[in-house]
Formats: structure tokens, sequence, C-alpha cells
């Protein structure tokens, strides 16, 4: 795990090193929602399926557009809010470090993926950093010389737990070991891009 935060760091950096390879730098505002859920076994989850949980997340990213190639490095900060029907909502704190690949010129779609670092309060206790996977897919339409906005369908896995559950027997009580829970999100995300200055 030591090493995995290790690179995420060094990958965080090299990301904001400087403006030599980048063609633009961009802030974006960001609003989402969907569906989610939790679980000891992997969960492909879609936006807005009526059996998951509600899933919404807030958040602010700072992007670099390479000079020459159709890709953007992007990290920031979000926070993910999960309804979830056995209790009150959980809210979680992460850290994104991504990659958009693009293709088009004023209409372009993209996809993209990378690591979330976060902690969450489910259960009402916070855990330690947890690591997580998301892809996302979309069109991003160039609005004016500053402004752009796209629409990303965005599928979420984490890879660490999140909490840990007990098993219970058929009568309802606590039995055998603890088993780790992981969330799955999946969600439609509308980002509002502002070119930056420098």
């Amino acid at each position: 795990m030591k090493w995995m935060v290790r690179w995420v760091i060094i990958g965080f950096a090299v990301s904001f090193s400087g403006s030599s390879f980048a063609q633009k730098t961009e802030i974006s505002f960001e609003l989402g929602g969907g569906n989610t859920t939790v679980s000891n076994q992997f969960d492909l989850v879609y936006p807005f399926k009526k059996y998951y949980d509600g899933f919404y997340q807030a958040g602010v990213k700072y992007t670099y557009t390479h000079a020459v190639y159709p890709i953007s490095l992007y990290s920031g900060i979000t926070i993910d809010k999960r309804v979830l029907s056995h209790s009150s909502s959980d809210y979680y704190l992460k850290i994104p470090l991504g990659f958009h690949v693009y293709y088009g010129n004023k209409l372009k779609f993209h996809i993209g993926g990378g690591l979330n670092l976060g902690s969450g309060d489910y259960q009402s206790s916070f855990n330690r950093i947890t690591l997580g996977l998301f892809v996302n897919a979309g069109p991003s339409l160039q609005l004016s010389e500053k402004y752009r906005l796209m629409i990303s369908c965005q599928l979420n896995s984490d890879v660490t737990p999140m909490g840990f559950e007990q098993s219970h027997s058929m009568a309802g009580q606590l039995s055998g070991p603890e088993y780790g829970v992981r969330g799955y999100d999946g969600f439609l995300l509308l980002s509002l891009y502002r070119k930056l200055p420098f």
C-alpha cells in the first residue's frame, strides 16, 4: 500500500511540475448524481437504476492539457455522498488523480480513468486512507475561448476496504469472521471548465 501512495504522490507532482508540456491549464467545477452500493463482492453499478442507493458528488479540479498530444492530466478534491438504505448518509473526501484522452475539435469525445485516494465515515467511523479506481467517458463542448462543458458517465470501484462488517447467522446474530466491504458507484458528472491565464 505504501508504494502505491508514493507512486500517486510522484504522479501528482509530475502533473503539476510546470507548464513546460502544457498547452493550457483549466479549473473545473463539477456536480454529479447517480447510484451506489456497498458490498463485499464486485458490482458494476450503472447510473439511475432503481434498486441501487443514491450517490452525489461535488468537486473542483485542476487540469493540464498537453501541447501536442490530445491528453490531459488532472487532480483536485471531491466530496462524495452515499445515501445508503441501511444507514444515514455517508460522506467521503477524495483526491482523484486522472487523465483524459480526447478525439475531435470543438465537440470532442473523451475517455479516461485514474485513481482515487480518500477517507470516509462508513458507519460513522473514519478508516485509514482508501484507494479506488475510476473510468469515465462522454462528450465535451468548447463553449468559447475560455469555457467548455463536459458530461461524463463515471464508474468508481474501491480497491481497498472502506469498512468491515461481521457475518450474521440465520437467527440474525453476529457470527463468523469480519469481511471488508467496498463501494461501487455509477453516475453522470457535469463539469464546467474555465481556462486559466497561466
